[in-house]
């Protein structure tokens, strides 16, 4: 096994919890162009097997001429292996390139939530950590985080979790307004 190093900490580079990227999930990891093409063959896998499941299974008429039926018929009892490999085969394994994504959508959704949740807890917690853990307003909090608009319930969510998580503390403003302070978190920044 080969243990490679990260060339991020030569020069005392140092990546700060806020900073960690963290790339978002998806569903294939293949580009767009790459998607259509898997796509497209497994689309032409799954129409040609069912063309071969087709041929060899259901009684064709090829006329009224009986000798036909039955030539038909007795191939279908000879090349049965040809309807399980060129037909079931390959309709079952085509399936799954597209029954696999569908399946993984949803928790890659839900996996993108967690980390959409996550980078906001970083960018909360290295506001407090840059602001020294002192009183900070819920607006001020949110415009120093970088923080966007869309963002700002996921924001308060994850704001009342550090709150409990940091030992902090809540208090109103006299316009209403939050204000958050860490007493603990101050103490040990200030050290």
């Amino acid at each position: 096994m080969l243990n490679k190093a990260s060339n991020d900490l030569n020069e005392g580079k140092v990546i700060f919890y806020e900073d960690e990227v963290e790339a978002p999930y998806s569903v294939t990891g293949n580009t767009t162009g790459r998607n259509f093409a898997v796509a497209g063959m497994n689309l032409f896998n799954l129409l040609m097997s069912f063309f071969v499941i087709q041929f060899f299974t259901s009684p064709m008429i090829y006329g009224e001429d009986p000798t036909t039926t039955d030539l038909i018929a007795g191939s279908i009892h000879e090349f049965g292996w040809v309807v399980i490999i060129l037909g079931y085969f390959p309709l079952v394994f085509s399936s799954l390139f597209f029954i696999i994504p569908a399946l993984r959508y949803f928790t890659v959704y839900s996996n993108n939530k967690k980390r959409d949740l996550n980078i906001i807890r970083k960018k909360l917690i290295g506001t407090f950590v840059r602001h020294k853990g002192k009183t900070i307003r819920f607006d001020q909090l949110i415009s120093l985080s970088k923080i966007e608009l869309r963002e700002t319930q996921f924001a308060k969510n994850v704001l009342d979790r550090l709150v409990i998580e940091l030992m902090g503390e809540i208090n109103i403003d006299s316009d209403g307004t939050p204000i958050y302070s860490f007493d603990r978190l101050s103490k040990e920044l200030n050290k």
